[in-house]
């Protein structure tokens, strides 16, 4: 059961924005979204829906000595996704479950009452859609699945600067080391260890985090072999990938890009990437595997962003992954 000091729901005001009429050819997401709280859901409810969970919480961020501010980041990310054009009614549904919320810095029960609603969302036939807060997101995240297809080999792709295969001091969780926690894990379950990162800066990683990222078999992409010249050559390997796993979740940790574009994020990358063509075909490559059961937005800090520029460039991927995905 969620703990209510853990939890805190959505009001549906919350979603609001222009209103170009009521025909569904002039709607936007904010007239469609329907704000449910977590003990009035039934499986109709969410089966083949777009299912938003806020991850209200930046402790491991400021565990790992990061900016904070991430906290703010769900309530920053529902009002930029407010007002996206409605581009594939009647095939998604899209249900706001509130948030997930860190109580006395707790950040191990935060991330566990995470995972249960993660699982909870998926059993039911929805699709999690969630919104960081930091990068310590992942780790409830990717147990949810775990709980949920227990008996799947399952990979993560993760968008980020960094390998966070930080080993944690005092078994001490932070934004920083989610994929270490996850890769004792699968050591201590014996499954193996699938991980694809994208976006790596050498500025940004220790000799000791690519040695990890090499002992571990990690695959992963320097930022600045992500062009248009290796398109090819970057869906190949991750398709690669991908034909090693069963199901996949999907992490996007908003400093992978150029802070020009994404400034606001709790460490921010001047040389980042740009979301463009080849991040989109990369994008569609996953897609279009139909192995992705879920997705994390991680990093956004409204408190730097902006002009909301971070914002909106993650309501562009959104809005680029749902039509991609779309069911019809």
């Amino acid at each position: 059961m969620i703990n209510k000091n853990y939890y805190r729901a959505t009001e549906q005001n919350c979603w609001t924005g222009r209103n170009d009429g009521d025909d569904w050819v002039q709607m936007r997401w904010w007239q469609i979204v329907q704000a449910i709280q977590l003990n009035e859901i039934g499986k109709e409810e969410l089966e083949h829906s777009l299912v938003f969970l806020g991850f209200e919480c930046d402790e491991g961020v400021a565990r790992n000595k990061g900016r904070v501010g991430a906290i703010k980041g769900p309530e920053s990310l529902r009002k930029v996704f407010s007002n996206l054009p409605v581009h594939f009614f009647p095939y998604q549904k899209i249900v706001d479950l509130g948030n997930i919320i860190c109580t006395n810095k707790n950040l191990e029960e935060a991330q566990k009452h995470l995972s249960m609603t993660v699982a909870m969302i998926l059993e039911k036939g929805g699709f999690p859609f969630l919104l960081g807060g930091g990068h310590e997101i992942l780790y409830g995240h990717s147990v949810g699945v775990r709980k949920n297809y227990p008996n799947k080999k399952i990979g993560i792709v993760n968008f980020d600067a960094h390998f966070d295969l930080r080993k944690p001091i005092e078994n001490i969780a932070t934004s920083g080391n989610g994929f270490y926690q996850i890769a004792e894990d699968c050591k201590r379950e014996n499954n193996d260890f699938l991980y694809f990162v994208l976006g790596i800066q050498e500025s940004s990683n220790t000799l000791e985090l690519f040695d990890r990222a090499k002992n571990l078999d990690v695959n992963y992409i320097l930022a600045r072999d992500i062009h248009l010249l290796n398109i090819e050559k970057i869906k190949n390997e991750l398709k690669n990938f991908l034909n090693k796993t069963d199901i996949v979740c999907l992490t996007i940790d908003l400093d992978v890009f150029a802070s020009a574009d994404s400034p606001g994020v709790s460490a921010p990358t001047p040389n980042g990437l740009r979301y463009d063509f080849v991040f989109y075909e990369i994008i569609k490559c996953l897609a279009e595997s139909k192995k992705v059961v879920s997705i994390d937005f991680a990093e956004l800090n409204p408190n730097f962003d902006i002009d909301h520029r971070t914002a909106k460039l993650a309501a562009n991927i959104a809005f680029d992954w749902v039509n991609l995905n779309r069911d019809k």
